[in-house]
């Protein structure tokens, strides 16, 4: 079931570690969200709740990053040569066991696109020679406006193991009329920790964990009481993902980047 928010309504998308920000046509952004490039399978659960999420995963359960050089994954299918033509500088996200390194460039257009590019370091030392890169639309900060005192946590160590997380940041549609789409939209988080050398994976638990403190941004007051309303919907939304009485449908299994 692909994501409402990431529909025709959403005409710029952006790449980041393969090429400059560039627009991208609406049939192109539709033909990125058929069945061939993202399938979906329910994440097996017992006793799994029937009515789907507002929110799902727009990144895939398991991202292997490539021996070499850099790939896109999510929506995008292009390859990159190398990570020299974004502008950003790494930031880096030191750990007990490894650090993460993250460039991250938004937000940018009417959709405050983010473009994401990660790199998994064990030595603690060496510069980035390979990663995965993906886009996001943070849309939904028009709902939330703010998190806790500041600006999205891309990387952070949620679990208290001393590593830090992936903390990949999406909007999703939160109305219920298709026509109406992509607003009112909300914040999500989806947290990814380290399996493997060059392995991230989905945890549900931390993004569930993670979504309560989405949730408390969503309830506290803001001066344009318009939108507490839609804020409280939202919230409420949220609420269910974090006690897991909605049904989380992912995207396909492993993506494993392919080579050109």
């Amino acid at each position: 079931m692909p994501n409402p928010l990431l529909s025709p309504f959403f005409f710029l998308l952006l790449l980041t570690g393969c090429q400059q920000y560039a627009p991208k046509q609406s049939n192109q952004i539709a033909q990125d969200l058929t069945p061939q490039k993202i399938a979906i399978q329910p994440v097996a659960s017992k006793n799994q709740p029937t009515s789907p999420c507002k929110m799902q995963p727009f990144l895939p359960e398991s991202i292997k990053l490539p021996k070499h050089g850099f790939k896109s994954i999510g929506t995008s299918d292009s390859p990159c040569s190398n990570d020299t033509s974004n502008e950003s500088q790494w930031e880096r996200f030191p750990g007990k066991t490894y650090d993460l390194l993250l460039k991250t460039e938004g937000p940018g257009g009417s959709g405050r696109y983010w473009a994401i590019t990660v790199n998994i370091d064990e030595t603690h030392t060496t510069e980035p020679q390979n990663g995965i890169s993906f886009e996001t639309s943070t849309i939904g900060w028009r709902t939330l406006q703010g998190f806790e005192n500041g600006g999205l946590h891309w990387a952070e160590d949620l679990d208290g193991d001393g590593d830090p997380e992936l903390i990949a940041w999406g909007s999703y549609f939160a109305g219920d009329d298709p026509d109406m789409a992509p607003y009112p939209a909300g914040m999500i988080a989806w947290v990814y920790r380290k399996k493997q050398q060059n392995q991230l994976v989905l945890d549900l638990n931390l993004s569930r964990k993670f979504a309560t403190s989405i949730v408390a941004a969503y309830r506290q007051p803001i001066d344009q009481a318009n939108q507490q309303d839609t804020r409280n919907m939202i919230a409420e939304q949220l609420e269910l993902f974090a006690k897991g009485a909605c049904r989380v449908i992912s995207p396909l299994a492993t993506t494993n980047p392919r080579r050109p």
